[in-house]
């Protein structure tokens, strides 16, 4: 069955604090980042979550197209269960340029120190992700270097489990890469997500991009340059 609009935005919003995505790296003629390149990932999220918006473009596998737009926030400090946690909220429209339908949502992310997430809430329909294990990323990766991330306990039943890699792109550039795996109430697979950003060793941010494949075999792509 066809997915509607705000289902894929539900998606779409799943990728969290990493809702980070695959990227492409910008114009140019490319080139190999060789494996002893190292790429600082702390400012990749620093550069991500402070500020940033994208513009992103795509279709499904069923023949529509799409727009979509991403904003970071920094709301700064909230108590959350207890702990001193940076609020960062995420913004994201989406619309199907085939038949004009339009949504938009928010998912609100709490960290800790080293991104460490505490809470995810994701509005309208409020499905807040309560962390079961924890694991951040390092603070330095080279290309093929990969590992667990944190796995959640979701309030409508399901659960996810992220990992990352650091895989290679052009211009001397890698694909910080997230891994989402969310199962429903029965552990079956819901839909797998393949979420990126384009970063340099400095952890300057280019570009991100999203792929999300549903259980009923219906994918999403989304890619887009940061402004």
């Amino acid at each position: 069955m066809k997915k509607t609009i705000n289902e894929f935005l539900l998606l779409i919003a799943c990728v969290l604090f990493a809702s980070v995505l695959t990227g492409c790296g910008g114009g140019g003629s490319g080139g190999f980042t060789g494996p002893a390149a190292v790429f600082d990932l702390s400012a990749a999220q620093d550069n991500l979550y402070n500020g940033s918006s994208f513009i992103l473009s795509g279709s499904d596998s069923l023949g529509s197209n799409y727009t979509a737009t991403m904003d970071f926030t920094n709301q700064g400090t909230q108590l959350v269960n207890g702990i001193n946690a940076t609020h960062i909220s995420l913004d994201i429209s989406l619309t199907n340029t085939t038949t004009n339908a339009a949504t938009a949502g928010t998912q609100d992310l709490y960290f800790t120190t080293g991104y460490a997430p505490v809470l995810q809430v994701e509005n309208p329909d409020n499905v807040q992700y309560t962390p079961t294990s924890v694991a951040i990323l390092p603070a330095t990766a080279s290309i093929g270097d990969s590992g667990p991330l944190s796995t959640f306990s979701k309030s409508n039943g399901e659960t996810e489990t992220d990992t990352w890699s650091l895989d290679s792109a052009t211009n001397g550039r890698a694909k910080l890469t997230f891994h989402i795996t969310t199962r429903d109430a029965s552990n079956a697979i819901d839909n797998q997500e393949t979420n990126a950003i384009t970063i340099d060793t400095a952890g300057t941010v280019f570009s991100l991009s999203s792929r999300i494949n549903d259980s009923s075999g219906e994918v999403l792509t989304l890619s887009g340059n940061k402004l």
